[in-house]
């Protein structure tokens, strides 16, 4: 008897992401900036062809003003913007 099969092998996760820019700049964000505007997008690459990029506002998001969708690192304005309330 003969059995034939093929084995796949998965890629490890050993390669951290690697952001394209260094530093991203926005445009100025007028105050009354519509509730999902686009801020900016961030982009990371990844070597690893078995674990997607993901993205998350870690720190520094006072008021909770903005956020960023998790699989594009598109950042979005989230809340009312306020000058006055973040530069006090």
């Amino acid at each position: 008897a003969e059995l034939s099969f093929w084995i796949n092998i998965g890629d490890k996760n050993d390669n951290p992401p690697v952001f394209t820019q260094k530093i991203y700049v926005a445009e100025e964000i007028p105050e009354n900036a519509n509730t999902n505007a686009l801020v900016t997008e961030v982009k990371a690459l990844d070597k690893d062809t078995a674990s997607p990029v993901t993205y998350d506002i870690l720190e520094g998001n006072v008021g909770d003003a903005f956020y960023i969708e998790n699989t594009t690192g598109k950042i979005r304005v989230k809340n009312q913007l306020d000058y006055e309330s973040i530069t006090a």
